[in-house]
């Protein structure tokens, strides 16, 4: 089994919560992979990795170097429709709920917001 978590990054700079979101999952006890959008952004994702990503999805491209919701629903959908991970993992921010709800709709998957804890169960 399969956690993804999706970090958020502003010009190259995690934000706080993609290494709270990589922390939550490795308690889950499965492995967990990571996936970051952006432009210049392959340097920062190494780092990634020492949090605890096993694999990082990588989408860098000039095209994503500003935050868009459609964009990056696009792009992230087409990385979870191949990584098909048992869970996928986004902050609690403006921007993780928007990408949530549009992810979930377009994926047709369910949806938990504003989590404090969550576990899997076999």
């Amino acid at each position: 089994m399969t956690v993804l978590v999706i970090a958020e990054q502003v010009d190259g700079a995690f934000r706080k919560v993609t290494f709270e979101a990589l922390s939550a999952a490795r308690k889950l006890g499965a492995q967990v992979n990571a996936v970051v959008l952006g432009s210049g952004v392959e340097g920062a994702a190494a780092q990634l990795a020492r949090y605890g990503a096993a694999k990082i999805w990588l989408a860098d491209d000039a095209a994503l170097a500003e935050y868009t919701v459609d964009a990056y629903t696009h792009v992230l959908a087409e990385i979870i429709g191949q990584a098909n991970p048992a869970v996928v993992i986004l902050g609690a921010t403006t921007q993780g709920k928007e990408l949530a709800g549009r992810l979930s709709a377009r994926l047709d998957a369910g949806l938990a917001t504003d989590c404090v804890a969550f576990k899997m169960e076999a």
